[in-house]
């Protein structure tokens, strides 16, 4: 039998072709794949870690929805998509659409990921989507600690923040229809939380997440270089 795993990036289709049983993974038409971490907006939380300029993930979802996140345990800055689904294959969209882009404009590389044991994230490597595209991207993969949710804080603070600032705010304001309107309006608080919102963390000292992540650029790039 014969499975195969297909991206979207922007105009860039990413496959992965393999063989069950004990056969070899067979790359076939390869650029960059997409790593996701995907976790429940009101109830669960994962997070993703990278060196050098640590990069944190999770995602949040209620009901039929589902919230991805990711947050960059150094700077803060964070992004956050919501889908109808929560799979392997949705793990992986909003580091394919969003993240990694935005990492490539500084060439900074994602080197370990920070999980928990949601079978979204952990499976099979021969067979299962997430765990194929860490292995392609040469990506580490470390799990959260069972019943220690004090090793997802950054996310889970992140997500407190988000509940209190944006989901209680906007739906005490407004009836979404769609998920699409929800997310024009994540989007929306997200830039702000990114870029004018100053944030009091560790490594930012008041300034915003953004602000923080360019400063931090050069120096990430040295430790690329000496590694």
């Amino acid at each position: 039998m014969v499975c195969a795993a297909v991206f979207f990036r922007r105009n860039i289709v990413s496959r992965i072709v393999f063989k069950s049983g004990p056969s070899t993974l067979i790359p076939t038409g390869l650029r960059t794949p997409v790593v996701i971490i995907s976790v429940r907006v009101w109830i669960g939380i994962h997070q993703m870690f990278g060196k050098p300029g640590m990069r944190s993930l999770a995602s949040i979802s209620s009901s039929n929805r589902s919230q991805q996140t990711f947050i960059d345990t150094y700077s803060k800055i964070g992004f956050a998509k919501l889908y109808d689904r929560k799979t392997p294959v949705t793990a992986a969209e909003l580091l394919n659409d969003r993240v990694l882009p935005f990492f490539e404009q500084y060439e900074i590389p994602l080197n370990r990921i920070l999980t928990d044991r949601g079978t979204e994230y952990c499976g099979a490597p021969e067979r299962h989507e997430y765990e194929l595209y860490l292995a392609v991207e040469n990506i580490d993969h470390t799990r959260t600690k069972t019943r220690r949710p004090q090793t997802n804080g950054i996310c889970e603070r992140f997500h407190k923040t988000m509940l209190n600032e944006f989901y209680r705010v906007a739906f005490c304001k407004k009836i979404y229809s769609t998920l699409e309107e929800l997310q024009a309006d994540l989007d929306a608080w997200m830039q702000e939380y990114n870029e004018r919102r100053p944030h009091q963390g560790r490594w930012c000292y008041g300034k915003t997440p953004m602000h923080t992540f360019i400063d931090s650029v050069p120096l990430a790039k040295e430790k690329i270089l000496a590694a």
